[in-house]
């Protein structure tokens, strides 16, 4: 760093302009709050994308390596990509803001996505046949196969830039969902994660919801749950919270 001129210090110079920076900045929200005149809720659920901390290992290779083990550890059920609270300390940006609220309901974006995509009619109707939800968002793509409560085929993370411009997701998607898709090929590939395959899978419907949907899978069904795309993520927040939060 300092030889490109920056210099790394505990206390800013009395001159300099602060600006902080976070996934969750409480105080901004707070104040957009007041100026519209909304009350601040007194619950919290919030999706981050953690790729994890690890000294020994590039940061694409641990998130997907914590990503198996969650879903090995929960025999790929759907239920695994709901941890409340997230405990592994190395999944850094999850923890800071638990830090900061630890009551709030913090679980991954990719997953968010995928819970949220499942209230599409369409979707839901097709899940016990086999369906494959795709979450094509700005930077990353996320794909799982899901037959009932099963993530079957598994599940695989690319950059969307790289699938936009080699038009390649399909190519994964097929073998996402017969079992052939390998870790190494989608790291190699300069993917964001890899992949985590658990058997072959018959998926009937491709989905896909996300910014860079048509994009990347322009004749793929276009999920839109509750009519809105812009908040799949969002929805997939809430079902969680009635799922883990709500008394019976």
């Amino acid at each position: 760093m300092q030889e490109l001129g920056v210099t790394i210090t505990d206390t800013p110079p009395a001159d300099a302009v602060v600006i902080p920076t976070g996934d969750y900045m409480k105080a901004a929200l707070e104040e957009t709050c007041q100026r519209f005149g909304i009350e601040y809720p007194k619950h919290l659920a919030i999706a981050v994308q953690d790729h994890g901390y690890s000294p020994d290992m590039s940061n694409r290779k641990f998130r997907f390596l914590h990503m198996r083990k969650t879903l090995e550890n929960g025999n790929w059920d759907i239920s695994s990509l709901i941890q409340d609270p997230p405990s592994p300390p190395s999944m850094t940006r999850m923890q800071a803001i638990l830090e900061t609220e630890p009551d709030a309901l913090v679980m991954d974006t990719g997953a968010a996505a995928v819970l949220g995509a499942l209230q599409d009619p369409v979707v839901e109707a097709a899940r016990e046949h086999g369906v494959t939800i795709v979450n094509a968002g700005n930077g990353h793509t996320l794909a799982f196969t899901i037959q009932g409560d099963e993530i079957c085929g598994g599940v695989f993370e690319h950059h969307s830039r790289v699938l936009i411009n080699n038009g390649s997701c399909r190519d994964y998607l097929a073998k996402l969902r017969n079992g052939t898709l390998t870790n190494e090929e989608v790291f190699d590939d300069h993917g964001h994660g890899g992949a985590a395959v658990h058997r072959a899978c018959d998926s009937c419907l491709v989905a896909v919801t996300g910014p860079n949907r048509r994009e990347i899978l322009p004749d793929a069904y276009q999920a839109a749950p509750h009519g809105d795309m812009m908040l799949t993520g969002c929805f997939g927040l809430l079902s969680t919270w009635m799922q883990t939060r709500t008394p019976p």
